[in-house]
């Protein structure tokens, strides 16, 4: 079993977990937490938490669960009987678990419900792990003797003092003061109530293609007496989105407060709320909005055709009840268990980031760690059926010389993406493959390093989906609007032999899951409720199989880090590659890159790890946009360095092997040995800087006490000077050196002089057009 990289809690160490039980209430708790529930009469009644470091209060109101059947029956936790003593019990590690949470031991309480009807029993467990920030609870749901219809479980429904939501998908969670909570899944409805207020509205008027529109919005009513103001573009109908860049209030004429991004309203909404904050409102004066409309910069018009989408502009009222729940449609059948899990945690001032990030780490399907891997697609799989065993050999031998045995770098794995299979079978091999991937899991084993695989749960795109899913539908598979249906249970199982036969026969340690539900731009799950559970029950049921297995889950997903319970990585969404921004087109790349990162992820999902994402890696190849003509190893170099600063995990290297020089071949080299000997420190990779979309400079940041690491890039054709402060962009937790060493880990710029940066000094950082800055942040006060 691989090491887990430890994020330790930026605050007083929590230290080991205890149980304490005075009269009817129990609390679990250790040096920052309490979460006390009280049983009277034979019930469960109500939960209070405690911030000990920040003398904070958490009291939910109302049920500490409820289950919600589709007659309408309610099964309310203070409604339901024990039928027996609440037990205290400690479970120990588990040194063999993926999970790093199973590896820590941890004390419960536990407590087994009925309901009054007899017809539903729940059994309900408390867990507090040693050295945690959280507690969780979960429920194990079964029925007696009939089978029900399960709607939702409601964890949570209540007013909650200062509670926002933290992001706009499914699956984030409710941030409190110094507290975080939410039910543990990318599924959920984690969010704070508010009321709506119609302002106004958009229509082909206000928005013309290749030419910005600014559109005047008055507030004439509903104004608020204090803190911000929200602003939702909602997209009604017709084939066009609107695109938004940016909304200004305005007092009396004067701009008091701006919110200059890139959202878009249409069938997928991206990033399309605009937060203003000014100092104050003042209840005389004339408040007005402008927003500044177009239409996808990148659509072309048809001749004869009009734009008529229409839609409407939101201001958000006030807050109402904070509500946790789980939609969940559903038979419940004698013998069979559903569980479901609800997360409370603290975090200490100014550190919500990577208190948050302590937990994930502890809680996810396996912990951060980097895995370095080839993938086939610009390469030799771009057309149908290029794959086949000699090319897929010629790859791996290729690899193996160069990178793994000239550079002696760790080559996690060579992934074969779409392209090995037979699509007028179900996820058989073709021809070009008569041996199956038997030749090429030795040659890999020949060379140190493991087959990955490429599947598509909802079967694939373009022609060869067309076959698939024409014999699926022969054979009796099931399929839903958007392709195969992993709900199904006959596609289910035949999806999940197909996996368990690669483990087993091929010893492949990565599968690339390509296509689930709604695809590319999804946001929840609503809408395939049931494909989305099987998707993660066969996530875990593969990790039982083979615990070190690194799952990366691509289009169908959304950030909610309620996925990396089941994944290690999601997609970052928007198209594989595209080109934003001047510059050439490698550097146009970079710029879309991490412009799609940030307005998919930083935006939408503020607490998702960029540790744990898909971003397409580095490019460099033969085919598609990583073959650009234009491309060249200046850019390579660039490209390298600036994807492995960013610290994601997922490295994928979309390139041509022999394409690349021995320089070349270096500078990969040297980044990826960097990145794998600076893991504990990547593991906190968090964005700094502005807009990329904007052209910016940003970048991102990683810390821990044994040093930090910044990746600074300017998008821009001119120079820009960017403001370094060492405390802000590292977050850094009392306690922490205050004073560093910023130097280049890469070899030819050894001669560079070393920078100082204190924290709380801003440092100039100078950047020419399109520079990549990676520095190591060496404490000097320890």
């Amino acid at each position: 079993m691989a090491c887990a990289i430890a994020v330790e809690y930026p605050g007083t160490a929590p230290g080991p977990a205890g149980v304490s039980i005075d009269g009817s209430e129990f609390t679990l708790s250790n040096q920052i937490l309490t979460a006390t529930w009280t049983f009277s009469n034979d019930r469960l009644r109500h939960a209070r938490y405690r911030a000990l470091e920040r003398d904070a209060t958490l009291e939910f109101a109302g049920d500490v669960f409820q289950l919600v059947l589709a007659d309408g029956t309610v099964y309310r936790a203070a409604e339901m009987n024990l039928t027996g003593p609440v037990t205290v019990t400690d479970r120990p590690a588990r040194p063999d678990s993926s999970r790093a949470a199973d590896r820590t031991p941890e004390r419960q309480l536990q407590a087994s419900l009925v309901s009054a009807d007899g017809r539903v029993q729940v059994m309900w467990r408390a867990v507090l792990l040693d050295h945690a920030n959280y507690v969780r609870q979960e429920i194990a749901v079964s029925v007696a003797a009939e089978p029900v219809e399960l709607r939702e479980v409601i964890w949570l429904r209540g007013p909650v003092a200062s509670a926002e939501c933290a992001g706009t998908v499914d699956g984030v969670p409710v941030i409190a003061g110094p507290f975080f909570f939410g039910c543990e899944d990318p599924m959920a409805e984690n969010r704070v109530e508010r009321s709506e207020d119609l302002i106004g509205s958009w229509s082909p008027n206000d928005f013309r293609t290749g030419r910005r529109q600014l559109k005047k919005i008055p507030l004439t009513s509903k104004v608020p007496t204090d803190g911000p103001l929200d602003i939702v573009f909602q997209y009604k109908s017709g084939p066009h989105r609107l695109d938004i860049f940016g909304v200004e209030l305005l007092e009396d004429g004067r701009v008091i407060a701006e919110d200059r991004h890139h959202g878009s309203a249409g069938t997928t909404h991206v990033d399309h709320v605009y937060r203003l904050r000014p100092t104050e409102w003042k209840p005389d004066a004339a408040y007005e909005l402008v927003a500044e409309l177009d239409t996808d910069p990148d659509f072309q018009l048809p001749a004869e055709q009009t734009i008529n989408s229409s839609g409407s502009v939101i201001a958000m009222g006030e807050r109402g009840d904070t509500i946790c729940r789980l939609p969940r449609s559903a038979t419940l059948s004698p013998g069979t268990v559903w569980t479901q899990s609800f997360v409370v945690g603290v975090s200490p001032e100014g550190q919500l980031r990577r208190a948050f990030l302590c937990y994930v780490e502890r809680e996810r399907a396996h912990p951060y760690r980097p895995h370095l891997h080839y993938n086939s697609w610009y390469d030799i799989a771009w057309q149908p059926f290029a794959l086949n065993e000699q090319n897929c050999r010629e790859a791996i031998d290729l690899f193996g010389r160069r990178l793994i045995a000239r550079h002696d770098v760790v080559l996690d794995s060579m992934v074969f993406d779409d392209g090995w299979d037979d699509p007028q079978t179900l996820w058989r091999f073709h021809a070009g493959f008569p041996n199956g991937f038997q030749p090429l899991a030795r040659a890999c084993e020949d060379n140190g390093t493991r087959l990955g695989v490429w599947l598509s749960p909802f079967g694939g795109y373009g022609e060869p989906r067309r076959q698939r899913l024409e014999f699926g539908k022969s054979q009796g598979y099931e399929i839903n609007p958007t392709g195969f249906s992993l709900a199904g249970p006959k596609y289910y199982a035949a999806f999940k032999e197909a996996c368990v036969g690669m483990i087993r026969d091929y010893r492949v340690n990565h599968f690339k899951f390509d296509g689930i539900a709604t695809g590319m731009y999804a946001q929840g799950g609503a809408e395939y409720v049931r494909d989305t559970e099987a998707i993660q029950r066969l996530m875990l049921e593969l990790r039982d199989e083979a615990p070190d297995l690194f799952i990366n889950f691509t289009t169908g997903s959304w950030p909610s880090p309620f996925w990396l319970r089941y994944a290690d990585t999601l997609w970052r969404q928007g198209h594989d590659m595209g080109f934003a921004g001047p510059g050439s087109k490698q550097q146009q790349w970079l710029t879309y890159r991490d412009q799609a990162v940030h307005r998919n992820i930083v935006r939408r999902s503020p607490l998702y790890p960029l540790n744990a994402l898909m971003t397409q890696g580095v490019a460099y190849s033969r085919h598609g946009p990583a073959g650009e003509p234009s491309f060249d190893a200046a850019g390579f170099k660039d490209d390298v360095r600036a994807f492995f600063g960013a610290g994601t995990s997922l490295q994928e290297l979309y390139i041509q092997p022999d394409k690349l020089t021995e320089d070349d071949w270096s500078a990969l080299a040297e980044a990826a040995r960097w990145s794998r000997a600076n893991a504990d420190v990547l593991v906190d990779t968090h964005w700094i800087g502005g807009d990329p979309a904007r052209l910016d400079v940003y970048g991102y940041a990683s810390w821990s006490p044994r040093k930090g690491i910044v990746m600074l890039r300017n998008p821009g054709v001119s120079p820009q000077d960017f403001a370094l402060d060492v405390r802000d962009a590292f977050e850094l937790p009392p306690g922490a050196a205050r004073s560093y060493r910023l130097q280049s880990p890469w070899r030819e710029d050894a001669e560079r002089p070393i920078v100082a940066a204190r924290a709380g000094e801003p440092l100039t950082v100078s950047l020419r057009p399109f520079e990549t800055i990676v520095w190591d942040a060496i404490p000097q006060d320890r």
